[in-house]
């Protein structure tokens, strides 16, 4: 199979790059510099991996969704929150 790579070629070539991406910030990376690439499955896709439901069919909403969600989970679901912290659960 060809890598992809930074050089994407279609729809699937930037689901697959979104998915081998770990951080948030990466993520947004690639959906800032190949998102104009998704057709309307592959934003499903990237959707679908997020537990994201999109509510219409429109690709720049569900990209828009998309973003909302990373930048969101960027700010929160860092470990800088909770380093430091224990919590005493008896």
């Amino acid at each position: 199979m060809e890598e992809i790579g930074n050089n994407p070629k279609n729809s699937a070539d930037v689901v697959m790059m979104f998915l081998d991406e770990e951080s948030p910030k990466k993520k947004i990376d690639v959906m800032k510099q190949y998102g104009k690439l998704l057709d309307r499955t592959g934003v499903a896709n990237i959707a679908a991996s997020l537990d994201l439901t999109l509510e219409s069919d429109d690709t720049g909403d569900g990209i828009s969704r998309i973003m909302d969600q990373l930048r969101a989970e960027e700010r929160f679901d860092g470990s800088r929150l909770r380093d430091g912290v224990k919590i005493d659960f008896r």
